[in-house]
Order: C-alpha cells, then structure tokens, then sequence
C-alpha cells in the first residue's frame, strides 16, 4: 500500500501503449475536456461493469477500489454483508410459495427492501408471528421493527401489525437490557 493506492493498481510496465490507445494522446485529450484537471498522483479507478436499475433511479459500478453504489432514493438502504449467489427476491417468494414464511421473512431482512419485507411480514400467519419473529436474528431487529412501524401508518391490518410489534418488543426487550 503507498500514499496512491494499492500497489498492483501502479502502472510499472515501460509499454506506452495500452490496448492500442496511446497514454500520451489519451491523457492529452482528458486534460483538453472543459473542467477536467491533470491527474497529479492519484490513483486511476477502472470499471470493469456498470448496471442501471429498471428504475433509472439508481446504478452500481465494479471498479478496481470496490462495488459502488449511487441511489436517489433515501429510503432504499443496500447492506451487502450477507449476501450470496442465492439470495434473490424470487428466493424470497418462493419460501412464501411453500410456507417457509420464517426463512422468507429473513431472506427479505437480509436483501433489506423494503417492499419484499412488509410482503414477507404480511405472507405470515398470526398463530405463527410468535415463532417466526422469534427467528429473526439480532442484527435485523430494528430493520423488522423500521418496517412495522411503516405498515403501521399505512396498512388496514392493524390488529394483525400491532401483533408484530408486541411480539417485536417483548423479543428487543431483553436485549436492551444488555445495553450499557
């Protein structure tokens, strides 16, 4: 690691030309673009895939420093941490098609969109909302508790919601008590 980046990102090779582009030219036509400035020293980032969602409202880049991804929507929040090859929202679905409501109920936690959560929450039976919200790991409590408190201002199932929360509480209550 230097003070520019990584190490294998510096350019070390005495080639003048990169995939038939000469550098000189190409760094003299970005220098000539209204507003760019020379590049003193820091590091270059490549994108190797760009993806705009169906939406237009929001897009990821891979480059070379990571994953990047730029949204206009505030209440979309992505945390990539768990995720794998097989969490999809049509995963999600297809637990709620075969009554696997507590595993859909996470996978939506761990996609962390907010309209596959309230379906999953909704998908669940309320003789099973004690096990089900009992199966949620920590670390989503409070995502679970943000999304009922969202159908709870805009859902006609208030009995069914108020279930949740209480059933949500009494699970966040001893935990708290951990709390410093």
């Amino acid at each position: 690691m230097t003070e520019s980046g990584p190490l294998n990102l510096i350019d070390d090779d005495n080639s003048d030309t990169e995939e038939g582009v000469d550098k000189q030219v190409r760094n003299k036509l970005a220098y000539d673009l209204p507003g760019s400035m020379p590049n003193h020293g820091r590091a270059i980032i490549r994108t190797k895939c760009l993806r705009i969602a169906p939406t237009g409202r929001s897009w990821a880049a891979a480059t070379t420093e990571g994953v990047l991804i730029y949204s206009m929507d505030e209440s979309f929040i992505f945390d990539p941490t768990d995720l794998d090859i097989d969490l999809t929202p049509e995963a999600v679905d297809a637990a709620l098609k075969e009554n696997q409501t507590s595993r859909a109920v996470i996978l939506s936690l761990r996609l962390n969109e907010d309209s596959l959560i309230k379906k999953c929450i909704i998908g669940v039976s309320p003789a099973d909302i004690p096990a089900v919200a009992s199966s949620v790991p920590v670390k989503y409590i409070q995502r679970l508790v943000e999304a009922l408190a969202s159908l709870l201002e805009n859902c006609p199932h208030m009995e069914f919601i108020l279930r949740w929360c209480q059933v949500s509480y009494q699970i966040q209550t001893p935990l708290c008590s951990f709390l410093p």
